[in-house]
């Protein structure tokens, strides 16, 4: 009855039959709860174990032996596997049923919370290295050491409380940064949707046959991929809070808004649009486009003398782009692109006025054979090359 007072410290000895047989009942009784208590803690030891990196073995082992004591039906069952497993030696019993105990302890208040703060702690993603928040977060990831929780229950609460102090200093550092970033996204959106007449009359003008081909073309995609990207409807205005899960929609303390790429934008659209106006300014075209008496293509006329690109751009609308086709179609006029890095003459030269000549020569007879081609190509039309790089 000694081993037994182990289990449960109320058993006493008895030779009275009747008490016997209650004390061999409550004796059962306890050693179900703890075979249940053990077969429902060994999976989450598992799962601390891999989630701590640590070795459960030992203590996986332990469990089986004493289970298989609680698993007996008798008494001389249970005293036989005391022999079994402990030798029935009462110090080594005591010890694992209280080693058991700690398990418990660990289990019940501990080991849940445990799982939720290594996730947490997981799924962190986008912390700058040189933040406070990486150092203590490489500290704290120190103090999972699912030996000292084995041991010490108490010391998991502990490491829970660093961890709560933790996720308050994280959560407080991400408001911040979603904030600004919302700001960001927000600022970036006002001043692409100041684009969108430039971009759209950018278009206009590529689909007019007779100009040549495309200008920087890819921007209306690029244009539509950056309002999506920069589009701050998706994100509450309301702070976030990542209590649960440390990320919000994807956004971590490293996500940066498109800054760079809106400026970049910025400036290919710019010059894409003075390549039009260049193209537009040429004598021939400029000619062909005062004939017709519009005041459309006045206004139009005028933003070209300006050298305005904004001005060209935005009015270049519907109704501009097809007075321009229609003027240039009636002039009978093409435009034929031409690349630059098909010219296959002399590409080195120095400060020798041969030398110079001679590639001056080369390139004119470069445009002179396309020309000719284009000419071939367009019989009786007005030819213009628009020459391009690339």
């Amino acid at each position: 009855m000694e081993f037994a007072r182990i289990f449960d410290d109320s058993l006493k000895a008895t030779t009275e039959r009747q008490e016997v047989e209650t004390q061999q009942d409550r004796l059962l009784k306890a050693q179900r709860q703890w075979h249940e208590k053990i077969e429902g803690l060994q999976p989450r030891l598992q799962r601390l174990a891999q989630a701590t990196q640590g070795n459960a073995k030992p203590y996986l082992a332990l469990l089986d032996q004493v289970d298989r004591v609680c698993c007996t039906g008798s008494l001389e069952e249970f005293e036989h596997a005391l022999k079994e497993e402990f030798e029935r030696d009462k110090d080594k019993f005591s010890t694992a049923v209280e080693q058991v105990k700690a398990l418990d302890e660990l289990d019940r208040r501990y080991a849940q919370a445990l799982l939720d703060a290594r996730g947490y702690l997981g799924a962190l993603e986008g912390v700058p290295e040189a933040s406070s928040l990486t150092t203590d977060r490489d500290l704290l990831e120190t103090r999972f050491v699912l030996d000292t929780f084995c041991q010490q229950p108490s010391q998991a609460g502990v490491v829970l409380e660093v961890f709560e102090q933790f996720k308050r200093s994280y959560s407080t550092h991400y408001q911040m940064y979603y904030r600004e970033y919302r700001k960001q996204l927000v600022a970036l959106d006002a001043r692409l949707k100041k684009l969108g007449r430039r971009v759209d009359g950018l278009a206009r003008m590529n689909q007019i046959e007779e100009l040549g081909g495309g200008v920087a073309a890819e921007l209306s995609i690029q244009y539509k991929d950056l309002l999506a990207r920069c589009d701050a409807k998706a994100l509450p205005e309301a702070l976030p809070e990542v209590k649960d899960h440390p990320i919000f929609r994807g956004i971590t303390l490293s996500t940066a808004a498109p800054e760079q790429d809106v400026t970049d934008f910025e400036r290919r659209l710019e010059e894409a649009l003075q390549g039009r106006l260049w193209q537009l300014a040429d004598e021939t075209i400029a000619a062909i486009l005062k004939t017709r008496d519009s005041t459309p293509l006045q206004a139009l006329l005028e933003a070209i003398q300006a050298a305005d690109t904004l001005r060209l751009a935005e009015h270049f609308t519907d109704e501009v782009a097809e007075l321009v086709r229609q003027v240039l179609r009636d002039a009978r006029l093409v435009t034929v692109d031409v690349r630059l890095a098909d010219y296959d003459g002399p590409a080195q030269l120095g400060d020798d006025p041969k030398e110079i000549d001679d590639v001056i020569a080369a390139f004119r007879s470069f445009l002179t054979r396309n020309i000719a081609a284009a000419r071939q190509a367009n019989p009786g039309k007005t030819v213009r090359l628009n020459l391009k790089a690339g």
